[in-house]
């Protein structure tokens, strides 16, 4: 659970009071990662706070990623964050 998480890891709580910050300003954030395994705390941080998000990682087909970037960048957006991996280009 999220509880669990915040609990076990001293950097995400820290990383859970600057989102909330981000979310009350209205704001959004990219979160970039070369490990997809930390994408998938995140994500699970995300799910259980109710804050949507899109995610780009090495199985993100090419279109997913245009539609995708272009729904982020929208003005009035939904989506609060988007999870990339910096390896999802495939180059690397």
């Amino acid at each position: 659970s999220g509880a669990a998480l915040l609990g076990a890891s001293g950097k995400l709580a820290v990383l859970d009071r600057l989102l909330s910050r981000v979310a009350h300003a209205k704001s959004r954030v990219l979160i970039f990662s070369a490990f997809t395994q930390s994408l998938d705390l995140l994500q699970e941080y995300l799910e259980w706070r109710a804050l949507p998000y899109l995610r780009m990682d090495g199985s993100t087909n090419k279109i997913k990623r245009e539609l995708d970037m272009r729904e982020f960048n929208q003005k009035g957006s939904k989506w609060f964050a988007y999870l990339i991996s910096t390896r999802a280009g495939g180059v690397g």
